[in-house]
């Protein structure tokens, strides 16, 4: 899968994710030659699951006009990424009992100049304060950040939220065989 982290510091947010590809346990040595953090209007968006959705939002224009800088705006642009995976990509997604992107593995964060926003296959929306992270090595991830985040007193001043991003990435990837290759990273100043 992958490891996507966002990470609040100073004034600003910063969203990472690796470029390791992997079809279920399997991973290639490759990397995936598209970035994970999608952009748009006043917000990133980065990715964990299926590959084909970061094809799909690289590709449409559609999905990537979608308003991304608030919380609702966020709600309803998800409902209606649904609508299009669904009726446009033949996406099979009535499953009420997982959520409704769960047979894709989706689960994303979001961030524009009000925050961090995780979203989950179920399309629920939480608000964090300072980071968040998804995919298989999140544990990780959210680990190294709370590290960082809890010392950041005797931090070199130099240290940034991507930084902060990058490195997390990095340990996550030590942990996680699904995590690794690359990292990107793109950042919001607010």
């Amino acid at each position: 899968m992958t490891t996507v982290c966002a990470f609040r510091y100073g004034n600003e947010i910063a969203i990472a994710a690796d470029r390791r590809v992997s079809f279920g346990n399997e991973m290639t040595t490759d990397s995936i030659q598209s970035s994970k953090i999608i952009p748009f209007e006043g917000a990133y968006l980065g990715i964990s699951g299926s590959s084909r959705i970061i094809n799909i939002f690289e590709n449409d224009s559609e999905l990537r006009e979608s308003d991304l800088t608030s919380m609702n705006a966020i709600f309803n642009s998800y409902n209606m990424f649904s609508d299009v995976f669904e009726d446009k990509y033949h996406f099979d997604l009535k499953d009420e009992n997982n959520g409704v992107f769960h047979d894709i593995g989706f689960n994303s964060i979001v961030i524009n100049s009000n925050g961090i926003f995780s979203i989950n296959h179920g399309c629920e929306i939480n608000l964090h304060e300072t980071l968040w992270s998804v995919g298989t090595g999140s544990e990780y991830c959210i680990g190294a950040m709370t590290l960082f985040s809890r010392t950041f007193e005797n931090l070199n001043k130099n240290e940034t939220a991507s930084s902060i991003c990058k490195a997390s990435i990095k340990i996550s990837a030590t942990y996680d065989p699904f995590t690794g290759d690359e990292v990107d990273v793109n950042v919001i100043n607010f």
